[in-house]
């Protein structure tokens, strides 16, 4: 037995095709399921809210140090100092 187009119904040149998990169906997304999607989508929305926005601040912040540590810990350093000079 081999495969040619043939064997699953696509004509050669006939363009792009592919399968879904459709297994056969029309493969189209039903109405309920989008809404039941949407909503989800504005619940996860709505529970994340500012707090999301501050972890994904802090989250970049952090990424952004730890890229640079030494630098970041010579600059603390040299920041301390020049506090602690300043106060003397």
């Amino acid at each position: 037995m081999s495969w040619e187009p043939a064997d699953m119904g696509i004509l050669p040149g006939a363009g792009p095709s592919w399968s879904t998990a459709a297994l056969g169906g029309s493969g189209g997304g039903q109405s309920h399921d989008l809404v039941d999607l949407h909503a989800h989508l504005l619940r996860c929305h709505g529970a994340a809210g500012r707090g999301f926005l501050l972890r994904c601040g802090v989250e970049a912040l952090y990424a952004f140090v730890l890229a640079r540590f030494v630098t970041t810990v010579l600059a603390v350093t040299v920041v301390s100092a020049a506090l602690v000079w300043w106060m003397v």
